[in-house]
């Protein structure tokens, strides 16, 4: 997964508003439309909490043979 630009990346292209409303991420930032935009987000809040949930459970099963 991308990281956000950052606005030596984006040069001429900055819109703060849009910056400031979607975030930076290159699919947000290449998308057409508000639609394309909160798909791209929802998709990636998904894939973030799906995971951080799978990691904090591999850290869990692993503490069961800390002690």
């Amino acid at each position: 997964m991308l990281g956000p630009f950052v606005a030596a990346e984006l040069k001429d292209q900055i819109n703060l508003e849009q910056m400031l409303r979607w975030g930076s991420l290159p699919g947000i930032w290449t998308a057409e439309n508000s639609l394309e935009r909160e798909s791209v987000l929802d998709t990636y809040a998904a894939t973030y909490v799906r995971e951080e949930i799978q990691a904090e459970s591999l850290e869990r099963e692993s503490c069961r043979f800390c002690f």
